[in-house]
């Protein structure tokens, strides 16, 4: 038995073309009668069956005592029964042969009691045995705004607005589903679909994903996301989007269980979960969004704008101080705000004397003595061929007389003039108009840095849809050494040294004159440090000692140590480690882990003992090539401190991103019980890159 539904298709959900509301009601303010009351008024174009067995109608419709004395089958089931009623209702819909159900009733695995968890995985189980897909339980169901199909009762469904859109949104919160709606028709924004996904005992979010990206008629996909149960398949549908060239906005909350807390390892704790799906998301070029307003303007900027050919943007406005915040915004998301060339600021000046002409373009005032002055300037600045996107900052202005009309023929000019360049409006505007704008391919915001917040997520969602995997070298080791029970830090450079990645000359040492001979075979100065598989960061203990340049320092050194260590309560003291000591350019981490949630997954950033304090990390999930592995190099903020600095050279940044491909491949030739593997410090150099440390963990059984 697989732990998801018998199919994969959810067709049968999302647009069934027939429904049975089981625990149908006659009173609109219950929730088996809002179900049906929204079924109803908003005309669903395939047939609506009430279930109630103590009434022969139901709100003006045949109701049927049981789901088996309806007379036609039955696509979809909608279950409005308490919890204790749940699994007789399922029952019902295997015997009627139903493909799929929404479980609105909630009491279940969400409560955090046994009872309510057992009872959940009993009705799962009994979905399964049939091939019956399940929705829920304690969801607020769904709705296809093209079929005019609402299976929810939430209050925000009993008007569907529009049924043109070409957004899907799919949310782990019932009410997050709802309020979508509800703010989508204040706004204007039209859905194709909506839906929500509540306990996830069957259908998770990463289905429905995976589901919307095949929707031709679905251009852009909305995700408000609490926790992800299948990692593995979260990762494959944000894949799959990208390659579907369909953009993601998701709202993420709250801690995932993704992060492995308690592990020994720096990679362990840094890796929380909110990095992880940072991580995951830029992988595949998922735009995260911080709040509501973000999450619908960015799917709006989706739906009604192209993806820009390049980062230059011309900002046109009739206010200095507007133009500054634009181009500041601008600048802080990595888009260019190029100046304009000499010819086109003296065409310019010439329209408008005082105009500022540096790129943001200030019409200043004169466009209330010359209501034509804005398309002229536009039309003069469309002959640079350089701009990707225009913002074009109207303010009050189309409140004039006239204004409106000018604005209107402007845009539908500059679509027809710029086929593919998205066209971004900022000011105030009634509907009509904002309707005219947006039919003639324009996007309208209110607040001005929104215009460039959208811009930067085209842009930037661009360049993530155009990469591809192009590099040919796969990484594999079959000659991994053996590792021990409980891997030392020899083990963990002898591992390292396999993988491909230069380690320091290192020996081990058992003894205090033993770590002197060690030390004059490698050579002065050397690293001291204490060997022991219990002792995990040595630092923190007093069991590291730099630099020691003789024989007597390293003697004096290493009976100061293990005197310290076995005053400290352990035992294993006087074996060492002893490595040369090495100058680099500086010092990162990189380390891979295997997470529980989301699989094996890699992290880079700066190295040392600053790495759990700053946290200056990223990760990504799963096997990437360097290609990727440079992205996530550039991401870091300590990036440019890799760099060529005042006659310093630069880091070796084509080996470190080897290194990061590298430490992304290991799990696959890896015992399944190791759970990370780290090397703290990575030297950087401008001729490679030195393991100077490393550490193997191992789950501990039982």
């Amino acid at each position: 038995m697989t732990t998801r539904g018998m199919t994969s298709d959810l067709s049968c959900l999302v647009d069934p073309a027939s429904i049975a509301i089981i625990g149908a009601s006659a009173d609109v303010n219950r929730i088996g009668g809002m179900v049906l009351d929204n079924a109803i008024r908003n005309g669903f174009e395939g047939e609506v069956f009430p279930i109630n067995p103590s009434r022969p109608e139901v709100q003006g419709r045949k109701a049927f005592p049981r789901l088996q004395a309806v007379p036609q089958d039955v696509d979809l089931a909608v279950i409005a029964v308490p919890m204790q009623h749940v699994h007789q209702a399922i029952k019902d819909c295997s015997e009627k042969g139903v493909k799929a159900v929404v479980v609105l009733s909630s009491g279940f695995g969400e409560t955090g009691e046994n009872a309510g968890r057992t009872t959940e995985q009993a009705i799962l189980e009994e979905a399964r045995v049939h091939g019956i897909r399940m929705l829920g339980p304690n969801c607020a169901g769904l709705a296809n705004f093209r079929s005019k199909m609402v299976a929810s009762f939430h209050p925000a469904f009993r008007h569907l607005g529009r049924q043109d859109g070409r957004i899907a949104l799919v949310s782990q919160s019932g009410a997050f589903g709802g309020l979508a709606h509800y703010e989508a028709c204040q706004r204007g924004v039209a859905f194709s679909s909506i839906v929500t996904t509540g306990n996830e005992a069957d259908v998770q979010i990463d289905e429905v994903i995976t589901h919307m990206v095949s929707d031709p008629e679905v251009s852009v996909i909305l995700a408000y996301v609490e926790s992800i149960r299948d990692g593995a398949s979260f990762a494959e549908a944000l894949r799959m989007a990208k390659e579907a060239r369909k953009p993601i906005v998701m709202v993420k909350v709250g801690d995932s269980e993704a992060g492995i807390r308690a592990a020994a390892s720096h990679t362990g704790a840094l890796a929380a979960g909110p990095s992880l799906i940072r991580g995951l998301l830029a992988q595949h070029g998922v735009n995260r969004a911080n709040s509501i307003e973000e999450l619908f303007s960015l799917g709006y900027a989706f739906d009604r704008s192209p993806i820009p050919a390049s980062p230059n943007v011309l900002i046109v406005t009739a206010s200095g101080g507007i133009g500054v915040l634009l181009s500041d915004d601008a600048a802080e998301r990595n888009l260019v705000v190029p100046e304009l060339s000499s010819e086109t600021k003296a065409a310019i000046k010439k329209l408008v004397p005082n105009a500022g002409v540096n790129n943001p373009v200030d019409l200043t005032g004169q466009i209330f003595n010359d209501p034509d002055l804005t398309s002229k300037a536009i039309n003069t600045l469309m002959g640079d061929r350089r701009f990707g996107s225009i913002v074009i900052q109207t303010g009050v202005t189309a409140a004039l007389p006239g204004f409106s009309e000018r604005l209107a023929k402007l845009a539908a000019d500059l679509r027809a003039h710029a086929p593919k360049m998205p066209i971004h409006f900022v000011g105030y505007y009634d509907d009509e108009l904002r309707r005219r704008l947006e039919a003639a391919g324009a996007a309208c915001f209110i607040e001005p840095t929104h215009a460039t917040r959208a811009i930067a997520a085209l842009y930037h969602t661009g360049q993530a849809f155009d990469r591809h995997r192009t590099e040919s070298r796969s990484y594999a080791f079959p000659g991994l050494p053996t590792l021990p029970g409980r891997p030392t830090e020899a083990d963990g450079l002898a591992l390292v040294s396999a993988a491909g990645i230069k380690v320091v000359p290192f020996a081990t040492a058992s003894g205090h004159q033993a770590a002197v001979r060690v030390a004059e075979e490698i050579g002065f100065p050397v690293a001291l440090k204490v060997h022991s598989p219990e002792i995990t960061h040595k630092s923190d203990v007093g069991g590291v000692r730099l630099g020691l340049t003789s024989g007597a320092d390293v003697l004096s050194a290493a009976r100061e140590m293990t005197e310290k260590l076995e005053s400290s309560g352990f035992a294993d003291s006087s074996s060492f480690i002893i490595s040369r000591m090495v100058k680099g350019i500086g010092e990162t981490i990189i380390g891979f882990q295997r997470d529980d949630v989301l699989g094996d997954v890699v992290m880079f950033g700066l190295g040392g003992i600053y790495a759990e304090a700053l946290r200056d990390v990223v990760f990504r999930v799963g096997k990437i090539d360097r290609a990727e592995a440079h992205r996530m190099i550039r991401e870091v903020k300590s990036y440019p401190l890799l760099l060529p600095q005042r006659g310093r050279p630069g880091a070796d940044l084509e080996m470190l991103a080897d290194a990061i491909a590298r430490f992304s491949a290991l799990g696959e030739s890896l015992d399944d019980d190791i759970t990370s593997v780290e090397v703290n410090p990575l030297l950087l150099m401008p001729d490679g890159v030195m393991a100077l440390d490393a550490l193997v963990t191992r789950r501990i059984s039982g």
